[in-house]
């Protein structure tokens, strides 16, 4: 929830570049929305991470002119050609969305208990 509110007057991005893995990873958080980035070569050097902070956020869906682009009612999808730019696929979405998925296992579990109240003195399985 903080970094929702915090995307509208920051821009965070975390940029990963391990050996281990992809070449190059970015999460990218701005204008209310959070993106996810990979590209199989890195955009700058830089060792195993890299955090970036700025003002006035650009947003996630900006990107260069002339990539492949998908976007509706703030979700997104970006393929990218060479010299990379944000990354070469990217996906995006509000980061309303990630508030709704994180809430769906506390829901299911509140509304599991309230349906279902334990018995004092019963077995939890069987009643």
């Amino acid at each position: 929830m903080a970094l929702w509110m915090r995307s509208y007057h920051r821009a965070d991005a975390l940029r990963v570049s391990p050996p281990w893995m992809l070449r190059y990873a970015i999460i990218f958080s701005g204008r209310g929305g959070i993106l996810f980035g990979a590209s199989p070569e890195p955009l700058v050097h830089f060792r195993a991470f890299r955090y970036d902070s700025e003002a006035d956020p650009p947003d996630v869906g900006e990107g260069p002119p002339g990539t492949m682009r998908f976007e509706y009612a703030g979700f997104g999808v970006r393929a990218e050609s060479p010299p990379y730019v944000v990354a070469r696929c990217a996906l995006w979405f509000p980061h309303w969305f990630l508030a709704l998925l994180a809430a769906i296992a506390p829901a299911r579990w509140a509304v599991r208990h309230v349906r279902q109240p334990q018995r004092r003195g019963f077995c939890v399985r069987c009643g």
